[in-house]
């Protein structure tokens, strides 16, 4: 909760709207209603109950295939690597540096633009 509560912190100090959850239930509840759409997931690896690949899976399920998604991880592992890369999804390690953060939301946001 406190990592959380810090990521929170940063990404609203950078003018994003965040939708927090702890568990891939309770993300899912933030887009049950349909009035939200994310623009981007950062998911951590290592969940209580289940992998951040996996809750990623469920969002893309949920608000769609092309859903940008981050995997931060402190696992350097090579499986890990390569479960996110057949993924199509970055991995950001931990510790997270705020400005490595920041230019990766700004090229998956770029690359969005783009896309348009």
């Amino acid at each position: 909760p406190t990592i959380l509560e810090g990521m929170r912190g940063l990404l609203e100090h950078w003018g994003c709207t965040v939708k927090a959850a702890g568990s891939s239930k309770g993300a899912l509840r933030h887009l049950s209603n349909g009035k939200w759409s994310p623009h981007i997931a950062l998911v951590d690896y290592h969940l209580d109950q289940e992998d951040g690949l996996a809750v990623i899976a469920k969002l893309r399920a949920k608000a769609g295939s092309d859903l940008p998604a981050v995997l931060v991880t402190a696992d350097r592992s090579g499986e890990i690597k390569k479960q996110a890369e057949n993924a199509g999804v970055p991995i950001l390690n931990k510790p997270v540096k705020p400005a490595a953060l920041r230019a990766l939301l700004s090229q998956i946001n770029r690359v969005g633009m783009a896309a348009e």
